[in-house]
């Protein structure tokens, strides 16, 4: 019995990332994937793919960018990958393990300039900084690198400052609500 290969392209990316068969595309030819690799439409745009090192596998997914259907095309592929190792990185094909681990450094270095500087989305960038710490540790490991990235000595006092802004965020909102009633 011949293998369907034309799916929509959330089955595209979920056969893809569990590896159910070899091929498949999207009716419109703009998803498809061969192999340990999914492109958005060409060859010239690889957005994710399959490795495996040392008995373990993950999921090279690309952070660059092309058009609002690539993006689309993405969050499909990584919505298909929550059970899987995923590291995001900007070359899925033609990757450099330390360049790669420079880049979490520099988003790393974005986000704690973001966190000293935001006023009410303190909250949102601890929590960004502490997935992208993890994120970037695990590719450490994965790749057999020394190089760790670590959480600000100041992490508690960064906590504390996050639940006084929720704090101060729920309090305006319940005046607010009862100014409304009034």
């Amino acid at each position: 019995m011949k293998t369907r290969t034309v799916h929509p392209p959330a089955m595209v990316a979920y056969l893809w990332a569990n590896k159910a068969q070899d091929y498949g595309r999207n009716p419109g030819n703009s998803l498809w994937f061969r192999g340990n690799v999914i492109y958005s439409y060409g060859l010239h745009f690889p957005i994710a793919r399959h490795i495996a090192r040392n008995g373990r596998s993950a999921v090279l997914l690309s952070t660059r960018g092309y058009s609002k259907t690539t993006e689309s095309h993405k969050r499909l592929t990584e919505d298909a990958c929550r059970h899987l190792t995923v590291f995001h990185v900007v070359d899925v094909v033609d990757f450099d393990v330390w360049l790669e681990f420079t880049g979490y450094r520099a988003k790393y270095k974005a986000l704690i300039g973001k966190y000293a500087r935001a006023r009410q989305r303190k909250p949102e960038y601890l929590w960004a900084l502490r997935r992208l710490t993890q994120e970037a540790n695990e590719y450490a490991i994965f790749f057999g690198l020394r190089a760790r990235i670590c959480l600000p000595d100041n992490l508690e006092a960064m906590i504390a400052e996050c639940r006084a802004i929720e704090k101060r965020e729920r309090e305006r909102k319940q005046r607010k609500r009862e100014a409304a009633r009034e």
